[in-house]
């Protein structure tokens, strides 16, 4: 999942600009920001940072030893860097980045969450947590019926993870133990999560489910949606975007109800913010 070019909207989505300049490789897998600096993980080609809003880039990779980034998650100061061989940590704004994958026996990391004090990744053998900023981690796996996992997302003591084949699953105790959380999933192939407060969203090859109630019960929220291939989901000011498999860019700011196109300016690709 990726998007081939770089592109910054000012204005909620309704226009686009692209903003390649400096990147050497246009396959983008991941998008982070903190402070002034935007971070992109590029397939086969490291971590790039921009600090004057994509204006320009530049290579900020030394340290790494897998080039392939999937994920980032930022705690305060320290950006926590996913690849499929482990997870790295920065402490200065990526000028350096240093592995911390102690305790990590799948090291192909699909998706980072910051939870509190806490930090999970979803990996291809499961979940790990660590609540040492990635001193040493522990799998959190109790429950799962899959180790096949591939997105997080957390509102107050809740934390839903996504897996490739068995849905969405919950936990209410920091990981120690998960749930079933699918009942309405007709697609249990789970690309993405993304919540607004506590209401959840979960990207699929069938479009976006909505759960308003811990993931208890999931609907249908696709209105709008041309293309219901969803691989990627991102919140921006109570505005949710979905990015979809050639059928471009969508935003809803009504939870799903209605969504509308927001291309203006991207050449149609496969999209993930």
């Amino acid at each position: 999942m990726c998007i081939r070019d770089r592109y910054r909207s000012t204005n909620g989505g309704d226009a686009w600009t692209r903003i390649n300049n400096g990147l050497l490789n246009l396959r983008i897998i991941a998008l982070s920001t903190n402070g002034v600096y935007v971070f992109a993980g590029i397939e086969n080609g490291g971590i790039f940072r921009s600090s004057d809003n994509g204006n320009t880039w530049e290579q900020a990779s030394y340290g790494l030893v897998n080039f392939n980034v999937n994920s980032f998650a930022v705690k305060g100061n320290t950006i926590f860097a996913g690849t499929i061989d482990g997870i790295f940590v920065s402490h200065d704004n990526g000028a350096f980045w240093a592995p911390v994958n102690d305790g990590l026996d799948s090291t192909n990391i699909r998706a980072l969450l910051v939870s509190g004090t806490n930090i999970y990744a979803a990996t291809n053998g499961g979940v790990y947590f660590s609540y040492n900023d990635g001193v040493s981690w522990s799998a959190v796996n109790a429950g799962l019926t899959t180790l096949n996992t591939y997105s997080l997302a957390a509102y107050d003591t809740n934390i839903f993870v996504g897996t490739f084949s068995e849905g969405v699953f919950l936990s209410t105790d920091g990981g120690s133990s998960w749930a079933p959380a699918r009942n309405g999933l007709p697609n249990l192939n789970i690309r993405e999560l993304s919540n607004i407060g506590t209401d959840v969203f979960a990207g699929t090859s069938g479009g976006v489910f909505l759960s308003t109630n811990n993931g208890e019960s999931w609907e249908a929220v696709n209105n709008g949606l041309t293309g219901i291939s969803v691989v990627a989901l991102a919140v921006n000011e109570g505005k949710l975007f979905a990015g979809t498999n050639h059928d471009g860019l969508f935003v809803t700011n009504n939870n799903g109800s209605l969504w509308a196109p927001c291309n203006n300016g991207i050449s149609l690709s496969l999209i993930h913010i």
